[in-house]
């Protein structure tokens, strides 16, 4: 072989300079720690199903450390270790991913989390990204969170039954965290959360505990930067010893200078208990200096709001009444609040009575009040660069266990003789056809197709009484058929309602 087809071949063969290498465990690597110490930034990590008895270090790399098969099949068991489970201690930012994974059995007896660490002992803080995880069962007896501290971005994680005896059971930092069930934690202060900062948004925050500290037994806030977005703070309790004041046992924030964001949350049935008769400014709802915007505050123990300087309440439902614009005093008719179930009946007073200077519910309606809006039926035209002509509406509002119909308006198009209907999953932006835009796409729900009456014609279909169903966006599109050519009509969006 000459030099240069030497070279040739050493070129095709060779990784080309920046490619992301995939490691696998335990095919390429017996342990995650292993695979983690081959890896080199933008790298993937990737994980059989299996309990793996180890703790785990991101050495300050940019790395995806994910499983094959999600977190209730693949977990980091720390048990006996004495050590966080996983550590995040060289300010890693979000480049730096943990995906699909139970992390448990943590304990550490000094600064650090239990499950979780995004503190390091030398004031660094990190930032990284943690999605679809299980963090249970971890503990810190010095650290800010027995379940993950840190400034991470968290998504769709259940974190449960952490514990620390210095601040948070589950959360310390200031996270970004969308969609997680934050509960059953314990800690001093915050049993679920204690915030420097960040958002929290769709998140439940349930069964949470805090102890002695008394400040917060669902979420202790720190910084007036922080929002709380439809989030429900419920079943959440404080336990004062001795003469200490129950500041609250759903939220408590001590921002000097500002007021922390409450909008659209639920703070029901919070409890709190101490040996001494109760004071009259102990505080089971929301205590401290907070904005609250389309909120209900009710069947805390106490005080439903004890708010300090800058605070304001408008637009929300507060028992016992509340001075500020639009609040109300009214049963917020929650589904079943005894079984955990704080949704809105049919009838309750939270329904489309919001500030209407906020965005609408997704349902196109004005804001409900409260963590979980009443999703109504919705129908909305969609046309992308608008050149179909819009002959397509809706005669009926999408509701569940009723019959939807569709009109197509033939007469816009001379000579029509057949009108077709289409239903699917997916929106499409616009895809160009000699016939038009093409609005729809995804999986096929329904299709049908008749004789045009070349006036109206009309499409109807059963819409399934099932709850699951409650919010699910449908896309219709319709064409005409006409001599030598058919035309694509505008697109609805059908949300179904109750």
């Amino acid at each position: 072989m000459t030099a240069l087809a030497r070279l040739s071949v050493a070129l095709t063969l060779a990784t080309p300079l920046g490619a992301q290498a995939l490691i696998r465990v335990p095919a390429d690597a017996p342990t995650i720690q292993a695979g983690i110490a081959l890896a080199v930034d933008g790298d993937t990590v990737r994980v059989a199903p299996g309990t793996y008895p180890e703790f785990i270090d991101y050495l300050g790399k940019a790395i995806v450390v994910e499983s094959e098969g999600g977190a209730n099949v693949t977990l980091i068991d720390a048990t006996g270790l004495f050590e966080s489970v996983v550590s995040f201690h060289a300010g890693e930012g979000p480049g730096s991913v943990l995906r699909g994974f139970t992390v448990t059995g943590g304990l550490y007896t000094g600064f650090q989390a239990g499950g979780i660490s995004g503190f390091s002992e030398f004031g660094v803080v990190a930032s990284p990204r943690i999605e679809s995880c299980i963090v249970r069962g971890n503990r810190t007896f010095n650290g800010f969170a027995g379940g993950i501290t840190g400034n991470a971005t968290i998504e769709d994680c259940l974190v449960e039954g952490n514990s620390s005896s210095y601040a948070a059971g589950g959360i310390a930092g200031a996270p970004i965290v969308r969609r997680c069930t934050i509960q059953d934690n314990h800690g001093y202060d915050g049993g679920g959360l204690y915030l420097f900062g960040g958002r929290v948004e769709d998140t439940l925050i349930r069964r949470n505990s805090a102890t002695e500290g008394t400040k917060g037994g669902g979420v202790f806030v720190t910084s007036a930067s922080v929002v709380l977005l439809r989030c429900q703070i419920v079943d959440n309790t404080a336990a004062a010893n001795g003469f200490y004041v129950v500041s609250s046992a759903g939220i408590f924030a001590y921002t000097p200078g500002g007021a922390a964001l409450v909008v659209n949350c639920t703070v029901a049935n919070n409890r709190f208990f101490r040996p001494d008769p109760p004071s009259f400014d102990d505080c089971g709802g929301v205590g401290g200096s907070f904005r609250i915007v389309n909120t209900i505050v009710r069947g805390n123990d106490g005080a439903q709001l004890y708010l300090g300087t800058g605070s304001l309440a408008i637009f929300s439902d507060i028992e016992g009444g509340f001075p500020g614009d639009g609040n109300f005093d009214a049963d917020p008719l929650f589904v079943d609040a005894a079984a955990g179930d704080y949704g809105l009946r049919p009838g309750s007073p939270c329904i489309d009575t919001g500030a209407l200077r906020v965005p609408l519910d997704p349902d196109c309606t004005r804001s409900d009040v409260g963590a979980r809006y009443f999703a109504q039926p919705c129908v909305q035209t969609r046309n992308g660069s608008g050149v179909n002509p819009v002959i397509l509406t809706s005669l009926a509002p999408p509701r569940l266990g009723t019959t939807w119909t569709g009109r197509v308006d033939a007469s816009a198009i001379p000579g029509a003789f057949l009108s077709a209907l289409e239903v699917r999953t997916a929106l499409d932006a616009g895809t160009p056809t000699p016939w038009g835009e093409l609005l729809i796409g995804g999986t096929t729900l329904f299709a049908a197709a008749r004789a045009s009456t070349g006036t109206f014609d009309d499409f109807a279909f059963a819409i399934p009484a099932d709850p699951a169903l409650i919010a699910f966006e449908a896309h219709v599109q319709a064409a005409v058929r006409a001599p030598g050519a058919s035309t694509l009509t505008n697109a609805l969006l059908l949300r179904l309602g109750q």
